[in-house]
């Protein structure tokens, strides 16, 4: 239902950015943001297929830069998050 709402402060000083000051997916949208801790949850609970669908369909919906800073964090902030 968020659709492409944004949050009302991210802190973010690029827009062309994932990441911001204080978290490296500060900048998404609340669907965009809703997906990546979805997956963040599955891949806890050892759903690494279903967590990568996620990615996938999160990475598909970013530009360029967006989507190369999300596989540069992925694996850290993601996969290895507990």
């Amino acid at each position: 239902m968020a659709e492409d709402a944004g949050f009302t402060w991210t802190g973010a000083l690029d827009r062309a950015r994932l990441d911001t000051f204080a978290d490296p997916f500060g900048n998404l949208t609340i669907r965009e943001r809703a997906l990546l801790e979805e997956a963040r949850e599955r891949h806890k609970l050892g759903d690494a297929q279903t967590a990568g669908a996620l990615r996938d369909r999160l990475l598909a919906s970013l530009p360029p830069m967006k989507a190369g800073q999300l596989r540069a964090y992925w694996v850290e902030w993601v996969e290895e998050a507990r």
